[in-house]
């Protein structure tokens, strides 16, 4: 009995014996697997995280690439994973900041081209905490469309080889909202370096060019100059009460999308007769060649468009757009400037009411196509009633109605009305903003 109950024990040490190997054969290497596969997913989300941060934030990472022809769905999945893995971005409010001041307050000139948003921009730069950029999506356009990329100070690249969308509002917005926050080492070098910071941008801007330039003179790289020339710049305009911008490349839908994420934003939508406008694109060589019933139809459009837009954002009850029609400032600038110092929430100072009248009332030639100083500003506003032609009216009225009908336009083909400046062209109130009276 004995040798039985030994024997017994003996198989079941052995059975007990060959199961524990085989739990080392089978566990272990499973573990193992485990192990390993763990890294590699969180390697994939490292790399979707990079995805979206690649698009919201270019200079993160070392390289950035995107195709012409990915860029809508990368962009489009990237906002999709923002949405869903990451927190919203962060609103600027009007809060006390550390040092107890109010944070900057955002101005926006929606406007188009040749409709008067140079001189309105510049009324609010004449207050000395401001820092004013104008057109700040200019530069990037003209890269895209010279070269077919964009650069940036960390050495990024981005590729655009068959140009810029017919709607590039996802770029447009990436940018602006980089000049929004003062992020400026986050923009392409192209937009940093724009002539036209020299000139229209001077005190916000120029500075940093001239460093800039001088630091190039001792060879150094573009990029490196930048980064070296940038922190004071940025520090301007993080410090400054108003942070002023004038574009006229952005849709009011993406606008839109800016007022939910600014709480300090304010928008002066600047608008001007259609007819105004062709005329003096034209009369400054803005216009292409055989292009012209192409440009009023393009005008009317994106106005129509913008006007839809911005009446759902006023009927939704936010009080952060400004309507304003550029004839109303011309007619009467003084309370005009009276009424767009209110709506931004800053008292009108007399630097600014010497300013305007010195901008509007002088007797100069009106030769230049983006200064703010003109002659005689009612005599500006109306100076295309005598150039423009039969024809050109007849174009604007098939186009341009419903953009009539909005802003209280009215239309003609009456040369003799026409060309007499005594007779209006636009009603005391703007239809749009159910017969909101303007004064005159």
């Amino acid at each position: 009995m004995d040798l039985r109950v030994r024997f017994r024990k003996i198989l079941l040490g052995g059975l007990l014996m060959l199961v524990f190997m085989a739990s080392l054969v089978y566990v272990i290497p499973g573990r193992h697997t485990y192990r390993k596969a763990r890294p590699e997913q969180s390697n994939a989300a490292i790399e979707t995280y990079q995805e979206v941060q690649q698009v919201k934030w270019p200079l993160t990472n070392a390289q950035l690439t995107v195709q012409h022809t990915t860029t809508a769905n990368h962009v489009s999945t990237a906002r999709d994973h923002a949405e869903q893995d990451q927190s919203p971005a962060p609103k600027e409010e009007i809060t006390s900041g550390p040092q107890g001041h109010l944070l900057s307050k955002i101005v926006l000139i929606f406007a188009y081209l040749r409709s008067g948003s140079t001189f309105t921009a510049s009324l609010f730069t004449q207050l000395p905490d401001s820092f004013y950029v104008f057109e700040p999506l200019h530069a990037l356009t003209d890269a895209i469309g010279k070269d077919g990329v964009l650069r940036y100070i960390n050495g990024s690249v981005r590729h655009f080889p068959y140009g810029i969308e017919e709607q590039p509002d996802w770029l447009y917005r990436e940018a602006i909202e980089h000049w929004f926050r003062c992020r400026l080492g986050h923009l392409d070098t192209a937009s940093l370096q724009d002539d036209f910071h020299e000139q229209y941008s001077m005190k916000s801007m120029k500075p940093f060019l001239l460093c800039v330039r001088h630091k190039r003179a001792s060879n150094l790289s573009a990029e490196t100059a930048i980064k070296e020339c940038l922190p004071p710049t940025e520090k301007k305009c993080r410090d400054a009460h108003l942070r002023v911008f004038k574009t006229i490349r952005l849709s009011m839908e993406t606008v839109w999308d800016l007022l939910r994420l600014f709480d300090n934003m304010k928008v002066i939508f600047l608008v001007r007769d259609p007819r105004g406008m062709f005329v003096s694109q034209g009369r400054n060589y803005l216009i292409k060649p055989g292009k012209n019933v192409a440009q009023f139809q393009k005008i009317c459009t994106k106005m129509n468009a913008d006007l839809n837009v911005a009446s759902r954002i006023l009927a939704d009850g936010n009080k952060n757009v400004h309507l304003v029609r550029y004839e109303d400032i011309a007619f009467n600038p003084f309370t005009a400037v009276e009424q767009l110092y209110a709506f931004i929430g800053e008292p009108l100072t007399n630097a600014v009411k010497s300013y305007v009248k010195l901008s509007t009332s002088l007797n100069i030639k009106d030769s230049c196509a983006f200064c703010t100083l003109r002659g005689n500003s009612s005599a500006t506003a109306t100076k295309w009633r005598h150039e423009i032609k039969p024809i050109f009216l007849r174009i604007a009225d098939k186009y341009c109605r419903t953009v009539y009908d909005q802003l209280g336009y009215y239309p003609t083909l009456d040369l003799s009305y026409l060309r007499n400046d005594s007779l209006p062209l636009q009603a005391n109130t703007i239809p749009l903003l159910d017969n909101t009276v303007i004064q005159k």
